[in-house]
């Protein structure tokens, strides 16, 4: 069977995406299930580099093997929003690019994150994912160890966000109340730059929250 563009692209607008996978063969998406290096051979989606397009300001084109494969990985629906947030600002959706710094892939690990959380080839879109995760996780006990339990999640995504771009030691310092988890410790880029685009980029992914 000749699979086309139409089966490979999930949905045109990313929120429709979270609400419900569309464009299924038969009862199932044809995806589901599927690892991602079968789901990205059986699309042929990996060598046409068929992986999410933008179109203008406020539309892209989801690539069904990535987003199953975030989705089969992450937690909840604003987990999997936080990722493909992620993968939007940190590599245009591009899983091979190498960054100036020596980030690589997907995701953007740095080497010594991806050697950290036991990733051995950071250019495999599947470990890239698995790895950002694992790294996401890490940060959330940060959180917990170093900022307690937050209830308010654009607070809690502020802290993450930041941790994700600058690592997380500017949460072990202690401001002049010996408290930790001060944001004035994160670096400016990040507080001014990184941070905002994120929650500006959130606005276009959520059409609700989850």
């Amino acid at each position: 069977m000749k699979i086309s563009l139409k089966n490979i692209i999930l949905s045109s607008v990313v929120a429709s995406a979270l609400a419900y996978p569309i464009n299924s063969l038969g009862d199932k998406p044809w995806w589901l299930n599927k690892d991602l290096s079968t789901c990205l051979e059986l699309t042929k989606s990996y060598e046409k580099n068929l992986w999410m397009k933008k179109i203008g300001e406020n539309k892209v084109v989801v690539n069904a093997c990535l987003f199953n494969d975030l989705q089969i990985k992450t937690k909840n629906k604003a987990d999997l929003r936080f990722y493909l947030i992620i993968a939007d600002m940190e590599s245009d959706f591009n899983p091979n690019v190498t960054g100036k710094s020596g980030e690589i892939g997907l995701m953007q690990l740095m080497p010594g994150t991806a050697k950290q959380v036991g990733i051995n080839n950071p250019y495999n879109p599947s470990e890239n994912i698995t790895g950002a995760i694992l790294y996401g996780n890490s940060i959330d006990r940060d959180i917990r160890k170093y900022c307690g339990t937050i209830k308010n999640n654009h607070l809690y995504y502020k802290i993450k966000v930041g941790s994700y771009n600058a690592g997380t030691n500017w949460m072990k310092k202690k401001d002049r109340n010996g408290k930790t988890c001060n944001l004035n410790f994160l670096p400016e880029t990040t507080k001014w730059n990184y941070i905002p685009e994120f929650f500006r980029l959130e606005k276009k992914y959520s059409y609700h929250r989850g």
